[in-house]
C-alpha cells in the first residue's frame, strides 16, 4: 500500500511551489472572476446604445468603449491568470509591510516614468504638451 503524501510535506520548491501557484490562480480567478466578467458585459451593454448614434463622436466614443472592454476582460481572464499560475508568487500574505513596499514600489515607477519624459522633453529637445496646451515640463 503506497502512502499519499500531502503538498504540506514537500519541501522541494517546485513541487509545492507550483500546486500552490496553480491553487492560487484559481482560486482568484473564481473569487473575482465573476464580478470581473459581469462589469464587463454591463460596460459593453451600456456602449453598445452609443454605438448607434448619429452624432459621429458618441457613435465613435461607444465603439471604443465595448472594443476596450471586450479585450481587458478576454486578456484579465486568460493571460493574466495564466501568468499567475506560472509566474505567481507562491507565499503571499498580505501585510503592513507588503503594502508598503508595494507603494514604494509603485511611487518608484511613477516617478521614473516622470523623469524620463522630463528628460527627454529638456534633453531631447521634445514638446511634450500639457493638458492647458502649454508645454509640460517648461
Amino acid at each position: 500500500m503506497v502512502a499519499e503524501k500531502s503538498t504540506k510535506d514537500v519541501r522541494c520548491c517546485c513541487c509545492c511551489c507550483q500546486t500552490t501557484r496553480h491553487w492560487r490562480a484559481r482560486v482568484s480567478a473564481t473569487h473575482i472572476g465573476c464580478a470581473v466578467l459581469s462589469s464587463a458585459v454591463t460596460t459593453i451593454a451600456a456602449a453598445l446604445p452609443l454605438t448607434q448614434a448619429v452624432l459621429r463622436p458618441f457613435s465613435r466614443f461607444g465603439q471604443i468603449v465595448a472594443i476596450n472592454a471586450a479585450v481587458s476582460v478576454t486578456y484579465s481572464l486568460t493571460v493574466c491568470v495564466a501568468l499567475l499560475a506560472v509566474v505567481g508568487p507562491s507565499r503571499f500574505t498580505a501585510g503592513c509591510r507588503s503594502s508598503v513596499i508595494a507603494a514604494g514600489v509603485a511611487i518608484g515607477l511613477v516617478g521614473m516614468a516622470t523623469g524620463i519624459l522630463y528628460a527627454v522633453a529638456h534633453f531631447g529637445g521634445v514638446h511634450i504638451p500639457g493638458p492647458s496646451g502649454t508645454d509640460l515640463f517648461n
